[in-house]
């Protein structure tokens, strides 16, 4: 799991039904080593570290279940919790607009023969969405551990081994 994917998945074929599938999981759950906690919805579950030991950067799995060709295809994908992608995402949208919107003011004045000191701002605003992408892959090194933790629980459910993409 390179540090370069936002967002990890895997595709996975399985002769289980969902109902197995679920069966399984609150199996293993009830184990005492269990280190993950869950939430199942028709179509889909999501595993998550126990809420003791979740912080801000704690990864989620989302493994969504779907019948192909009379086999079942399970499509996961490793992931920050919504609020934290969430504010990630809104940060960089916040910044994006500011670089738009003072360079249309900026470049506006400049073509008016005005000053436009305000261009300088740019590169400070680069400079901050490149700030924020250190601070998340800080974060996601914060979360390697739980998401290792998660695959790992995943295969021993599985009883194989998954190839993640």
């Amino acid at each position: 799991m390179s540090s370069f994917r936002i967002k990890p998945k895997f595709k996975h074929y399985t002769d289980l039904s969902y109902e197995e599938l679920e069966k399984l999981i609150k199996e293993e759950l009830e184990k005492a080593e269990n280190v993950c906690v869950y939430r199942f919805i028709t179509g889909h579950m999501k595993i998550q570290i126990p809420e003791e030991e979740r912080h801000y950067w704690s990864p989620e799995l989302n493994l969504n279940i779907e019948k192909e060709d009379g086999r079942t295809v399970i499509i996961g994908r490793y992931g920050p919790d919504p609020k934290t992608w969430t504010t990630i995402i809104v940060g960089y949208a916040v910044l994006g607009l500011l670089i738009f919107f003072i360079g249309l003011y900026g470049s506006a004045k400049y073509s008016l023969g005005l000053d436009a000191s305000i261009l300088w701002l740019i590169p400070l605003l680069f400079i901050l969405a490149l700030g924020i992408y250190i601070i998340a892959q800080f974060g996601q090194k914060l979360g390697a551990k739980q998401m290792y933790q998660l695959h790992f629980f995943y295969e021993r459910i599985i009883g194989e081994k998954i190839k993640i993409s």
